[in-house]
């Protein structure tokens, strides 16, 4: 009796492992990120170079935006200087609901500083 609630247990432990990364969220993936306008639109620019690069075995990237231009962000009233994201992590999931943020907002709504909660906007 205890070999077969072993044996089941493993199994189960097993298939969970197996089950469980297709249904949770990328653990290693930046959850919010701040962007400005011209950052955001540098990402758009970037997309058609970034996605393919998610495909196959690769499941998560880095994407940098250092090379794109920016304002930086402008103060916001909080001691602390709020710094823009041009470098943080994605997996493929991630990386299209930040793209499907930034194609949803007004240019006239965006912030200068604006954050893009890629956690709770976007679907599991």
């Amino acid at each position: 009796m205890r070999h077969l609630f072993a044996a089941t247990a493993a199994l189960l432990a097993l298939l969970w492992c197996g089950i469980a990364p297709s249904l949770a969220l990328c653990t290693l993936c930046t959850a919010t990120v701040r962007l400005d306008a011209d950052l955001a639109a540098c990402l758009v620019e970037k997309a058609t170079t970034l996605a393919p690069g998610l495909s196959g075995s690769t499941k998560l990237m880095v994407v940098d935006l250092k090379d794109c231009a920016s304002r930086g962000a402008l103060p916001t009233g909080q001691s602390a200087e709020v710094k823009l994201d041009k470098t943080f992590a994605v997996d493929a999931d991630s990386l299209k609901c930040l793209l499907d943020q930034v194609a949803a907002i007004d240019e006239a709504a965006m912030t200068p500083s604006h954050v893009f909660d890629l956690t709770r906007d976007c679907p599991a």
